[in-house]
This record gives structure tokens, sequence and C-alpha cells, in this order.
């Protein structure tokens, strides 16, 4: 009796197999793309692995059934070539049903994706000693990772990729108050002709040193960062990743809770502004996307501990393969695709070293690479949302591309939810030239009528602030409850104010009808909010009354009934590309103030959560509407229309006007907002209106 009859006839085997053909008997010599063998199931799985096409799949049956070979009264055992594959996708389950096989989402050559009822995978052809080998997935040390490979990986993006990967968002570029010297170990002064690596980690648990003006001059000195002292209280991502830097040929490394100094409120001001310019620079970010900060980057010989890597190395025959979840599966299942500052930290770096599931991998503009792949096999992209960041800052001030960013960052969690502003305005400042006067907590200036208005999606929770020592809290790190800063979760910004046309079947134009002010305090001199869309889009509609932004061009809608027949559009790129962006941001003033119309009315809202509507009275007989006080923020045009598809065209538009409003609950002389909603202009002009003086909080 071989092994592998031994195996199968183990008394816990949990599934009886049928008796199937022998084993393998005529393999070929070689592996190739024309490669045939005496199995159906294996030329299937073969064939998809080798597969260019996209849309490859062949289903493979069950584990237990005679299909997996021909049937046969001699051998107790499907064909042992392609039994390891299917065992290791069973791992350990009683069965598998409907087993299919496909071209690997990843889109990796020589992989597939294999999955049944419960369970999918991915598998990757391994190179081999074999100078015949066709295989890309690369078989590691368990321990230690080759610190050649980030030193390859670096240098064929700096040599080859031109100035593709040089500043791909056109920030214009900004050098940090202060860099970690990794040879001297101590701050100095960061200087323009410096080129420096960036960190982003999560702080997580544990010990999190954080510099002050009080340790300012200590770190200065020469080895400070290794004195006893000071060491022990660094975080090991931190240690690490000065050691890495050193390690890849580089000296200067930027990591946040070393080189932003807390405690000179305008410094730290100014460094948090320029967090996404300062990644923009960095030559290279260090991502340390493992589970906290204090699991460090694994892996480093002579750096940290190792890795414990465990590769699912299989057989295939005379190949091997690597099995295991798919290789791009990046920005998931690790706290860091979760957290809050780590998102404009991953969007804003030109080139990525990612630390993550053990392994290393890199992701610039030009390529993604992994550790498991040969070096110059290209993989798909890991982030999304670049190429809509980069028109954003480009010059077009698409709400839709930036409604999708901001909602997918107000998606993520902080230990200190007072940080949610802080953690954005790095990115915001970089978009402050597209969106004229910057954003104030979140909300665009030039369109701030429309943006005050913003609904939520689905249930959305208050951002209630946890108490936090005094000298970790950071300038700016207010909540107010009138931006979707104060909120946690999905929203809509706005997106069919302006937005690119796709057959766009509403559309909205917001009216001012109150002007907006900023505030300090409730009792502070108010700063005037200038919300310049709106009177530069009714300057653009009075044909030559203003000469158009370079770029665009206004063009009349072939049928004025269909929709607003005052729209603009551009088709000649993004204008000024080439213009390198200065950020730019307000004032961080966290009350508004107004003169409008209020009124109490029973009405429909968009509510925040299921939680705000438990506070409204059911449908039952004898339960009384709840009044409630609604505030007039702006007017709007809605247009509408209707696509039949049994007449392929459109209906005639529908054209409604409403106030725009906000649900407030005062407390003393301050409101603040419990939901958004609007009235038809009709309804609300018949309404008991009284003038009020609005301060939002």
């Amino acid at each position: 009796m071989n092994a592998l009859e031994s195996q199968l006839r183990q008394p816990l085997r949990l599934i009886e197999y049928v008796p199937l053909e022998e084993n393998w008997r005529n393999d070929p010599e070689i592996y190739g793309p024309n490669t045939r063998f005496d199995c159906t199931i294996c030329n299937n799985i073969w064939s998809t692995i080798l597969a260019t096409e996209e849309s490859t799949f062949a289903m493979l049956g069950s584990f237990n059934d005679d299909i997996a070979s021909q049937r046969s009264r001699y051998m107790p055992y499907p064909c042992s070539r392609h039994y390891p594959l299917f065992e290791q996708q069973r791992d350990g389950r009683r069965e598998m049903k409907d087993i299919q096989i496909s071209t690997d989402i990843s889109k990796l050559p020589y992989s597939a994706h294999i999955s049944d009822t419960e369970e999918s995978g991915s598998i990757l052809l391994a190179r081999t000693d074999d100078q015949n080998s066709i295989g890309v997935g690369i078989i590691l040390d368990p321990d230690w990772i080759d610190m050649e490979i980030p030193k390859a990986w670096m240098y064929q993006c700096l040599s080859e990729h031109g100035s593709s990967c040089v500043n791909p968002l056109n920030v214009r570029q900004a050098w940090p108050a202060w860099l970690i010297d990794v040879d001297n170990n101590c701050l100095v002064p960061a200087q323009e002709s410096y080129e420096y690596v960036a960190l982003s980690y999560c702080w997580g648990g544990g010990p999190n040193f954080c510099a002050t003006v009080h340790d300012k001059d200590e770190l200065q000195k020469r080895n400070s960062l290794i004195s006893p002292k000071l060491a022990k209280q660094l975080s090991p991502t931190i240690r690490h990743a000065i050691s890495m830097t050193r390690a890849i040929g580089l000296r200067y490394l930027w990591a946040d809770a070393l080189c932003i100094i807390h405690g000179d409120d305008t410094e730290t001001t100014e460094q948090l502004l320029l967090m996404g310019s300062i990644y923009a620079t960095a030559i290279v970010t260090i991502i340390a996307a493992n589970d906290g900060v204090q699991h460090g980057l694994p892996g480093l010989k002579g750096i940290s501990p190792s890795r414990h890597l465990e590769q699912r190395v299989v057989p295939f025959g005379k190949e091997k393969c690597i099995a295991g979840k798919s290789i791009a599966s990046l920005q998931s299942a690790t706290p860091y695709y979760s957290r809050g500052w780590t998102y404009q930290e991953q969007l804003m770096s030109a080139r990525k070293i990612i630390f993550q599931n053990k392994t290393l991998h890199w992701d610039c503009i030009c390529s993604t690479w992994h550790e498991e792949l040969a070096i110059r096999t290209e993989a798909t992209k890991v982030y999304a949302f670049f190429k809509e960041l980069r028109e954003l800052i480009a010059g077009f001030p698409d709400l839709s591309s930036l409604n999708n960013l901001l909602s997918q960052y107000n998606r993520r969690n902080f230990t200190y939810v007072d940080d949610a502003w802080p953690g954005i305005a790095g990115l915001l400042s970089s978009l402050g030239t597209t969106f004229i006067g910057g954003f104030l907590y979140g909300l665009p200036e030039m369109l701030f009528d429309r943006a005050l208005g913003w609904r939520p999606h689905g249930n959305i929770k208050r951002r209630n602030p946890l108490t936090r020592p005094v000298e970790q809290k950071l300038p700016d790190s207010n909540i107010p409850s009138w931006s979707w800063i104060g909120w946690h979760g999905t929203f809509d910004i706005g997106l069919n104010e302006f937005s690119k046309v796709k057959g766009i079947g509403h559309v909205e134009e917001t009216i001012p009808c109150v002007q907006w002010f900023t505030l300090e305090t409730p009792d502070s001199p108010p700063r005037r909010i200038k919300s310049v869309w709106f009177r530069n889009r009714d300057s653009f509609f009075e044909r030559g009354s203003q000469q158009l932004p370079r770029g665009w061009r206004q063009y009349e809608v072939a049928d004025p009934r269909d929709i607003s027949p005052r729209l603009l559009y551009s088709d000649r790129g993004m204008p000024d590309l080439l213009v390198p962006r200065v950020p730019a941001s307000p004032k961080q003033t966290p009350f508004l103030f107004s003169r409008t119309k209020r009124a109490h009315v029973y009405g429909e809202l968009w509510l925040h959560n299921e939680g705000d509507r438990n506070s409204f009275p059911t449908d039952k007989a004898g339960d009384p509407p709840r009044m409630i006080e609604l505030v007039a923020i702006s007017r709007s045009r809605a247009y509408n229309r209707v696509w039949y598809k049994e007449q392929s065209r459109w209906r005639d538009a529908t054209m409604s006007e409403r106030y725009n409003v906000l649900w407030v609950e005062w407390k003393g002389k301050v409101a603040y907002r419990l939901a958004s909603g609007y009235v038809e202009q009709a309804a609300w002009e018949t309404l008991d209106l009284q003038d009020v003086h609005l301060i939002l909080g």
C-alpha cells in the first residue's frame, strides 16, 4: 500500500470516494501551454491556470463525484495529480459541492480562482528550480523578507517609470518641519534637498510616544531615539521603520508621532494641513497594514521578529501551486483599512511598500508587485479612487467624485472621533484650489448653500467626543452637527448639483436665499462664507457676460424639454494639469450664522438613523403627528425625466421648486442639526413663517 492509499483509508476520513481510474501514469515530461493530461479535471485546471482570457471557466463537479476521473474497479481514490488541490480546498470539511475554477479575479498570470458552494480561494503556479518552469509564484522564506526585493522595486520604479510616478497628483511639493535622521537617530529640521520615506500605520494600543514642545530639544540630540529612556516608549512600528529606511538606502523618515510636535497649535495646524502634501512628496511610503502598531514590521532579519509565514504549497503533478486567498485581496481584513487617519495617507502616497498578510507588496502609479510573485510580474492595482482624486486636484470640481471620496472616508473609525476633521484636512487642503475657498469642516465653501443640506445614506451615527489628554487634543478637532464630519456613515453632499453628465435623469440647481457666516464662538465676529459657484454659474448662463475658464465650453441642450437647458461641459481634458496646486484651507470655525425663516410643521425628512424614526408617531389611529422645527437654508429647482424603454426615448422633463431645510433642536441660543429635507416652495410660502437669527453648532 503506497502513502496516498494509506492516507485515504484512514478511519477518520469523512468522505467515501467512488472507485476512479488509476493514478496518472503517462505524465508529460514537461508541463507547458500545449500539455494534455489523461484526466479531464486536470486538463480543466491546467488550461484555466494558463488562460489569457478573463472569462475562462469550468465546472469540476463535487469532490466525491466520479467526474474527477473515469470510473474503475481497481483504484479507490481520485487522480492524485489534482487530488491535493481538492483536499486543501476542502480544508477538513465533509464534502465540496459544485466545484468550479475560473480565471483569477486578480488577473495574475498563471493563476486561477477555485470555489465551491461554501469556500473560495486562489491558486498560483509556483516557479520551480526547473529551467523550463513557467510559474510566477515564489515560495518564500517563512521567517525573513529578502531586503533586496523592496530595493529592486524602488530602483525599477525610479529608473523606468519616469515622471509618471513623480507627484502624479500634481500637488505642490511640501516638506515637513521635522524628519528623523536614521543614521544619527534623532530629529532634524527638514530641508528641500532631503529625500525622505513616510510611514503610514495604525496607532493601536500599547506605548505610543507623541513628541511635544518639551521633548524637541532632547529629540534633536544624536542617538536620542535609541537611548534606553526613549527607545522603550517608541512603538515597534516606528523602530522597525527607522531601520528599514536605512536598509533600503535612504536617510530620512517622516512619522507623525515624532515629526508633528504637539503643544504649538500654529505649527501643529500647519503640519496637519500639509499631511496630504507630505505623503505626496515622500519618495516612498511604508504602509504597515498588519494588525496594529505593536506588531511592527515582522520579517526584517536583524531588525524585527520572524514573520512566521505559512504558505500553502500544494503539488500538482510535477508542478507546485501556492494556495490561499487572492494575492490581490489587500484593502481588507486588517484594521488599517478601516481607520480614518490612514485614508488620506494611502491615497496621497505615490509609491508604497506595503506590509500585509506577513508579506511585502509594492504599489505605484504604473505597477503593483507582490513578494509572492517573480520580479516584474504585474498585478492589478491595489487602491481605488486615484483617478477621481487626480481629476479633482487637477481642477474639475465634480461633486460625484468628491462624494465618493468623502463617503468612503466617513465610514472609517477613530480612537478619538474628534479627529475626523484633522484626519482628512490634508487631503481637502489639496483640493482647496479646485473648490475655491477650501473646505469648512468638510463642506466646500464655493457650494456651501448646497453642501449644507447633505443627506445620509442609510443609518449614520452622531460622533460624540471622548475625553482625551489635553496634550493629545489636536487643533480644530470640533465635530459640528451641521457637517457630515459630525456623523459616522455615508452621505450625499449634492452630486446632482455639479457632476459629469452621463445620461442623467435628475439635476438640481441650488438658489441661495440666505447669507451664511461662520464664527469661532456664538459671540465672536462673523466671517462671510462666499458661495462663489452660484454667482459664477448664473453669470456663465448669460451668454457672453463672462468668459469661461480655460478648458470649458458652453453647449445648448438639444431638447430644452428634457432637462435644464443651462449646462456647461468640458471636453478638453483637465485644465492647468501641469501647474502644481498649492494646498489651501480657510480657518476652521465651528459655528454658523444666518438670518432666515423657520416654521413649525409636519413633513418628510431624510432622517439620520432608525433612532430618529422611533421618535416619530406610528400610523396607528389616534397617534397625533409630531410637529418639528424646520429652518430654510436654500432654495432649489429639481428637474426630472423618465426613460421610456419601450419607446427608446426620454419623457418630457418636469420641474419642481423647493426650499431645502434642516430640522433643528435648540440648546440655549444655539441650534443643532437633527436631519435635512425639503418642502415644496408653494407649501412653504403658505406657512406661518418666522424670522430667526440662526446659530448652528
